[in-house]
């Protein structure tokens, strides 16, 4: 997650539900953005307007009640993003940005984050069903799949050669070859 601002205490976030309804919160983000221009801070302004972020409820381990302007990005445009969060205009900005939202909606804004949104990631493939199988390939496959779902899939590279070496065997003994 990028924090582009976070006001004291403790950084840590609990996403919880929308503050305001959609319509509510549209209306709010507006008053924000004319009073952030009203201020002769017309690229802040342009910043939010430009944003899709939603004022969130969040909590910490501390039981901290506060709000945050927060938004999910698809991987190209948080990638996109990662500079913001080293950027020192852009975390002005973002201090900016906080303070009109809290000033127009009387909600403390602790944090202005964006995250990013891991249910656009590729779908997995689907194992294969094999034609031709042994009890070595079927083991070593399956220890493949939980390698790569407990360590990484990094460690099942080993189990991963294991089971193609043992499936080479299997045709080359169906084909009749030594």
């Amino acid at each position: 997650m990028i924090q582009l601002y976070f006001g004291s205490g403790s950084t840590e976030i609990e996403l919880l539900d929308d503050r305001f309804s959609p319509g509510d919160w549209q209306r709010l983000k507006a008053k924000a953005v004319q009073l952030l221009r009203l201020k002769g801070s017309e690229l802040v302004a342009q910043f939010l307007e430009s944003r899709d972020f939603e004022l969130r409820r969040g909590t910490n381990s501390f039981c901290d009640e506060f709000c945050l302007l927060y938004q999910r990005l698809p991987m190209d445009n948080y990638v996109c993003d990662l500079d913001l969060a080293q950027d020192i205009q852009a975390k002005e900005s973002a201090s900016v940005i906080a303070r009109a939202v809290q000033e127009v909606t009387g909600e403390h804004v602790q944090f202005v984050a964006l995250e990013l949104d891991s249910s656009d990631a590729p779908q997995p493939v689907a194992p294969p069903i094999l034609e031709a199988t042994s009890e070595t390939v079927e083991r070593a496959l399956n220890d493949a799949a939980r390698l790569m779902s407990t360590e990484g899939s990094t460690s099942a590279v080993d189990r991963v050669h294991t089971a193609l070496h043992a499936y080479l065997r299997v045709l080359g003994s169906r084909a009749g070859l030594p």
